[in-house]
């Protein structure tokens, strides 16, 4: 039983660090996510299309057809 806790403290002890050191760098801007938003999943990568593209994926996906 001692191992388990043992380890669990390294375990605590090794994200407890990571969340510090990442939430430093946020902080500086050096990153553009959180640790924790990346780890609970609620981060998704910045979408790189235009506005144009982007309303086109929309349109198509709907079903619509633009008329000129």
């Amino acid at each position: 039983m001692r191992y388990v806790m043992a380890r669990l403290d390294d375990d605590i002890r090794g994200v407890t660090y990571r969340y510090y050191v990442t939430e430093a760098i946020f902080a500086t801007g050096i990153m553009n996510a959180r640790y924790v938003d990346i780890v609970n999943g609620k981060w998704k990568p910045q979408d790189k299309r235009s506005g144009d593209e982007i309303a086109a994926d929309v349109i198509a996906k709907a079903g619509l057809i633009l008329k000129e």
